[in-house]
């Protein structure tokens, strides 16, 4: 038995996709459950999931305290099975998606830690400048292009990884001060900080390159605004998962001496740029500008949180 689980807010244009690619799953051994959490929706997504409760194995909770960590913690308690497979509402797995993470999983009994292959699905062609600015779709739209074997965790994200179960007897938990929050500056990296965290306590991680999901891109997450936004989310979440980046050396009142030349040498370049026509040279220099941007912000919150070590429970 194996438990799938994900979160959603405001998921109503991409769960009927989703769901229809869920009953036609292959049930891996021992089947499979699925728990849905509506995280504080405001659109039709609690309808949405309610009219698949006949036609999956499902079970629906609600958390009304925003944060896609605080909604899978929330569903914890609830999962069965000694496998926790967890996803997005706008993933679109492929039908052998969890038989082959089952498979994974009973193969490589030393891991505990399993990501599998997550591929743009594009509402359109994407326009030619994308690939021509390089753009670093693994941070905008979590695409992997791993092979199969052993990895690091910080490569295994959120749409398509699954996690012993025994993992979270041993207390550990997703930490709810980061992640999407329903704010547009969160600090990115919710499930990179929690695999990190595991993989600092001895867990290892394996990437299962036949294990499938296609993340559904919505049309606003291909303009410039919204890519520049997740540059900020990235430079503001990435000392949760790497503490050190950007640290030593000298400082200027809450920034590293490092971090506060950059941010100024990009904060004064962007406004100089930004009004230039398209090129590869001024997309980086605006992104570099909100990422420095998001670090700096990270810097004078002060040190980012750590988990003590947990505890055993018995909530999963």
């Amino acid at each position: 038995m194996l438990t799938v689980i994900f979160s959603s807010h405001n998921g109503a244009r991409t769960l009927p996709r989703v769901l229809e690619a869920y009953t036609r799953l292959i049930a891996p051994r021992g089947g499979w459950r699925l728990i849905a959490v509506d995280n504080g929706s405001s659109d039709d997504t609690p309808a949405i999931l309610s009219s698949f409760v006949g036609r999956l194995p499902l079970t629906l909770l609600r958390e009304a305290g925003k944060g896609k960590n605080r909604a899978l913690n929330r569903a914890l308690p609830q999962a069965e099975g000694d496998l926790f497979v967890f996803t997005d509402d706008d993933a679109v797995p492929e039908p052998d998606w969890l038989l082959r993470l089952r498979a994974a999983a009973d193969a490589h009994r030393e891991h505990d830690i399993f990501g599998g292959a997550i591929r743009p699905f594009w509402p359109h062609d994407p326009p030619d400048w994308m690939a021509r600015f390089k753009l670093p779709l693994n941070v905008l739209y979590a695409v992997t292009q791993e092979q199969e074997g052993p990895c690091a965790a910080s490569l295994v994200w959120g749409p398509n990884m699954a996690i012993r179960a025994a993992v979270f007897r041993q207390g550990h938990r997703f930490d709810d001060t980061v992640g999407p929050d329903g704010t547009p500056a969160y600090a990115m990296g919710s499930e990179t900080e929690f695999n990190t965290r595991l993989e600092r306590a001895g867990h290892r991680a394996w990437f299962v390159a036949d294990a499938l999901v296609h993340h559904m891109i919505r049309p606003e997450q291909m303009d410039e605004g919204w890519i520049l936004g997740r540059a900020y989310r990235h430079g503001r979440g990435i000392r949760r998962f790497d503490p050190d980046r950007g640290g030593g050396g000298p400082m200027i009142g809450a920034l590293p001496l490092a971090v506060a030349a950059r941010l100024a040498f990009y904060r004064a370049a962007a406004p100089l740029v930004r009004p230039l026509p398209p090129s590869r040279k001024r997309f980086w220099m605006l992104w570099r500008e909100q990422w420095y941007r998001g670090l700096a912000d990270s810097y004078r919150m002060g040190p980012p949180p750590r988990l003590g070590t947990p505890q055993p429970t018995r909530a999963a």
